[in-house]
């Protein structure tokens, strides 16, 4: 008798393990519509005014602030991703392809100042039919507008003009170059991210005693499909409290946000 209980419960326990298994499966990549590959930002036109209160208070230096920022803002967007698409980080892969992806996209493309595209709204259920009238609108009357720059000193410069609905657009001088990168990847879609800048608003002398200052952080990016066209450009930003000095607190709090906004803008389906 014990020795068919002992078999009875061999054989639920293997069928449980079967069954835990197979629904694992979903986890695998072949189960992904697409593979989207991220690139990081260059560290040579990252921008964060708030760099000497941040390393004051945490045990970083300036180079190893920026390369945390870097290497939390890819991870959160890698994390962000993994439940609709399979994402390729170079950020997380050290071979020495990889090294070298990240060395040719960096020598190989330059940045030019355009107007953002419309982005994408969270809205609820009643928001639905007004925002898509008014969307409609506004994606009809966008305009590229491009404005020069030049890259001096490993920042980006111009002309002054109004920044507040613009981003840093990545460009490329070999058309071929996304198509190729795509094919030897096997991608679907290539997101640049193109620049983190953190920055507050100045001409107020006493700006930084003003309870009510903020900061901004605006990242800039590019998303492309496998053929080299652009399905979208823009920025995703949040502001922050101009004094806050925590920069994990600044990660857990408000990094999130901006990775939702991305996400929002991506067409997960292969229609």
């Amino acid at each position: 008798m014990k020795a068919n209980t002992l078999i009875i419960c061999l054989l639920i326990l293997a069928a449980s393990l079967q069954g835990n298994a197979q629904d694992d499966s979903r986890f695998f990549p072949d189960d992904y519509d697409q593979r989207i590959m991220i690139l990081p930002f260059d560290p040579s036109i990252y921008i964060n005014d708030a760099s000497e209160l941040w390393i004051r208070n945490s045990d970083m230096d300036y180079q190893e602030l920026k390369t945390y920022l870097r290497n939390q803002l890819n991870s959160r967007i890698h994390l962000a991703l993994v439940d609709s698409c399979e994402p390729i980080d170079l950020m997380q892969d050290y071979t020495t392809e990889a090294r070298n992806e990240l060395l040719g996209l960096y020598t190989t493309v330059s940045y030019e100042m355009r107007r953002a595209m419309p982005d994408e709204k969270e809205e609820d259920e009643g928001e639905k039919f007004l925002g898509r009238f008014f969307e409609k609108r506004k994606e009809k009357n966008y305009t590229d507008t491009v404005v020069k720059t030049r890259r001096e000193a490993g920042e980006v410069r111009g002309k002054r003009y109004n920044t507040s609905d613009k981003y840093l657009h990545v460009i490329y001088q070999n058309p071929d170059f996304i198509p190729e990168l795509a094919k030897r990847r096997n991608l679907d879609k290539i997101l640049f991210v193109n620049q983190l800048e953190i920055q507050g608003r100045y001409g107020d002398p006493y700006i930084s005693g003003d309870g009510e200052s903020r900061r901004m952080i605006k990242v800039h990016y590019s998303l492309y499909d496998s053929q080299g066209k652009l399905l979208h450009g823009g920025f995703s930003s949040v502001t922050i409290p101009f004094n806050l000095n925590d920069v994990e607190t600044v990660i857990k709090d408000y990094f999130p946000a901006i990775v939702r906004q991305m996400m929002l803008n991506i067409d997960f389906s292969n229609e």
